[in-house]
């Protein structure tokens, strides 16, 4: 049987279909089916179902084994389902990613049992329409997830959680998730986890390639997940392990033209970085790691201590010369993500987020993963400029809630005027989330903005450059969101140059799909 709700409205009057399975050696599976009304038979307790189309399917895989399409099953092929009025309509046209669906069910099903998460964890795939938009999505097929699935329950520990390993952990990409960031470099999707290597991935079928080592002396090294792309292409990108920093170097084909390793100027976390055409720079706020409190059992997110009485260090690099470094230092404040950074006359400029401390990590993270509903401490646009003839830094912050900052990627390290945020509501003080998109005017100080209903949740949204415009901001603004009132995932494209006008387009998935941190735009 197929019921759905989404193509009540397109297949009404229906009652002669085909549905039409396909892998990759052609079709796999065909038969007619039957359309109906699906009765509106409260459930659960009284529940109101939605209007819906049922098709019954007239063939049985019970009666009639199709080994061909079991074994596609089996061994992970990628189907596609499609339900075909007779006329040729299509009413229904999805993509099943099918690998590790057994153990998939089972985890589902033991997550039912407890009401508090009883939520899709994520959608393997879904396609929809004919033409315009499909959404994909698939697991990173790590060392991790692959001995997990396979056992069934977690067997590693992660940034924020704690339990004796039932592995072996013989390096960081052990523990590697590769769920923080994504960049196409060359010809690979790069996912990303700063802690450990970058991991490679088909960029058409999210298949996964395996671990990223540059050199082999490189293995296993850290790869943040924010690298930064010159306008040309250009990729720089940085980790940090056991008291060291690697520097990267790479050119847009995603060849490694050099790198260096030497002693870090602080021991604990390094999440973001910025460049300008000559520099890297480096915020580091004092964070140390308490590794008493790890071998007592702490996750490594907890275990990350401020040490607010000591500075912020400015680490600044040059980008020809990864030996030529200065550093300079600031009162201390906490810092994860940045914008963009230019300079001029030997004085850089920065933007970035400013929090006054490390307490999301250290309590409103962990109630978060509790299930509690608590408010994160604000966190700021900052602006700092770094005066290389006078070794002074001043820094400047606004008072807007937000996050995830992003510029028109044809001026990163170049000067730029505008920066995008998604920002939170003043009218909403319970909960967590941003309901809005922003535009600040770093020069004017003008900011352009646009808010959705409460009940809407903003991810971060990045600048898509309309093809053939030189002008900066010239373009949309894309991002995704949640929808909990109609507890649906949604993507929205907004005039970069005017947010307060609202959405130009909102593309509604008939499901919802997990939360993540960041992404990148990359023309098809």
């Amino acid at each position: 049987q197929i019921v759905s709700p989404h193509i009540t409205k397109v297949a009404a009057g229906v009652t002669d279909a085909r549905l039409e399975i396909r892998g990759a050696d052609g079709v796999l599976f065909t038969a007619e089916a039957v359309g109906m009304e699906a009765p509106k038979t409260a459930v659960n307790g009284g529940y109101d179902p939605p209007e819906s189309m049922i098709f019954h399917v007239s063939r049985n895989l019970r009666d009639e084994p199709l080994p061909q399409l079991m074994a596609a099953i089996e061994t992970g092929d990628t189907l596609s389902v499609k339900l075909l009025a007779a006329d040729g309509r299509s009413l229904l046209q999805d993509v099943l990613y099918t690998d590790g669906f057994t153990s998939a069910l089972v985890r589902a099903g033991e997550a039912g049992a407890d009401v508090a998460i009883a939520r899709p964890i994520a959608e393997r795939c879904g396609r929809f329409a004919d033409k315009g938009v499909s959404h994909q999505a698939r697991f990173v097929q790590s060392k991790k997830f692959i001995a997990e699935q396979a056992a069934n329950e977690f067997l590693a520990p992660a940034f924020g959680s704690s339990f004796p390993a039932k592995i072996p952990v013989r390096s960081s990409d052990d523990l590697n998730t590769a769920n923080t960031n994504v960049y196409k470099l060359g010809d690979r999707l790069l996912a990303l986890w700063e802690g450990g290597s970058a991991t490679a991935m088909d960029p058409v079928t999210l298949e996964t390639k395996g671990i990223v080592a540059w050199t082999p002396e490189l293995k296993h090294m850290p790869f943040s997940a924010h690298p930064k792309i010159d306008p040309d292409g250009t990729f720089w990108n940085f980790g940090t392990m056991m008291g060291k920093m690697v520097l990267y170097h790479l050119s847009a084909k995603g060849d490694l033209i050099k790198h260096a390793v030497f002693d870090a100027p602080t021991g604990g976390m390094v999440h973001d970085f910025a460049i300008t055409n000559k520099h890297l720079v480096f915020l580091l706020p004092p964070i140390g790691i308490d590794y008493a409190a790890m071998r007592n059992g702490a996750a490594f997110g907890q275990a990350l201590t401020w040490k607010g009485n000591e500075s912020t260090k400015v680490l600044i690099v040059d980008r020809n010369d990864f030996s030529k470094r200065r550093i300079l230092e600031m009162p201390a404040f906490m810092v994860f993500h940045f914008g963009n950074a230019w300079e001029a006359n030997n004085v850089i400029r920065v933007d970035f987020v400013q929090s006054k401390d490390l307490n999301i990590m250290s309590d409103w993270m962990p109630r978060m993963m509790r299930g509690e509903t608590v408010p994160p401490d604000k966190s700021n646009p900052a602006f700092v400029t770094i005066d290389l003839n006078r070794g002074k830094c001043d820094v400047t912050f606004r008072d807007e809630n937000c996050e995830f900052p992003r510029v028109d990627p044809r001026f990163v390290g170049l000067r730029n005027r505008n920066v995008y945020y998604p920002v939170g509501s003043d009218g909403r003080p319970e909960g967590f989330g941003f309901t809005g998109v922003m535009r600040v005017d770093t020069e004017s100080g003008k900011v352009d903005r646009f808010h959705f209903r409460e009940e809407v949740v903003l991810e971060e949204h990045v600048m898509v450059p309309k093809p053939g415009s030189a002008r900066e901001g010239e373009g949309w603004l894309v991002g995704v969101g949640f929808d909990v009132a109609a507890q649906q995932s949604f993507a929205t494209v907004f005039d970069a140059l005017n947010l307060a006008a609202g959405p130009q387009a909102i593309v509604r998935l008939p499901y919802w799909t997990p939360s993540c941190f960041h992404g990148h735009f990359h023309a098809a």
